[in-house]
């Protein structure tokens, strides 16, 4: 959601493969960079993120890997260096692929009001009306947030945003 707001932004579009994942090129910021929303499941998201770099010639700390985040309320963003998976699966498999934990991260909180059961199902639901709202009101300062990643850096956008 967060992705397409950006290119939506850019007046762009998601349209293109390269290799795992669905990109979008845009110039945001001054800057050319690479949207990318992997098509893999998500505890394989590494492969993704290994052959996103690969392909581009990107190094791992200009790559901001933006998630959701059962660990944070609904709404929350948070801006992090670097970090442990934290029980997140798609986390742990680029921190496994790339062999590092050392890579910025946007952490978007997605844990609502009711009781988690089960976490695969809660993930794949979608969300309430009243949620839907919520997002809206915090996407685009996750999207301003980024741009202050790609024009100023992880400690500029952490300071700004969490």
């Amino acid at each position: 959601m967060l992705l397409d707001l950006i290119a939506d932004r850019a007046g762009l579009a998601f349209r293109t493969f390269a290799g795992s994942s669905l990109v979008c090129e845009a110039r945001i910021a001054d800057t050319e960079v690479v949207l990318a929303k992997p098509q893999t499941f998500m505890n394989r998201s590494g492969l993704a993120v290994r052959d996103l770099i690969r392909r581009f010639g990107a190094e791992t700390a200009d790559c901001l890997i933006v998630y959701d985040e059962v660990a944070l309320p609904l709404g929350k963003i948070r801006f992090k260096r670097n970090g442990s998976a934290g029980g997140h699966n798609g986390m742990r498999s680029i921190i496994d692929v790339l062999g590092t934990p050392e890579f910025p991260r946007l952490r978007i909180g997605i844990q609502g009001e009711s009781v988690i059961d089960d976490l695969s199902d809660y993930v794949l639901s979608k969300f309430k009306l009243k949620e839907r709202r919520q997002l809206r009101e915090i996407l685009p300062m996750g999207a301003d947030g980024i741009e202050v990643f790609i024009s100023e850096g992880i400690d500029r956008a952490m300071a700004a945003y969490n």
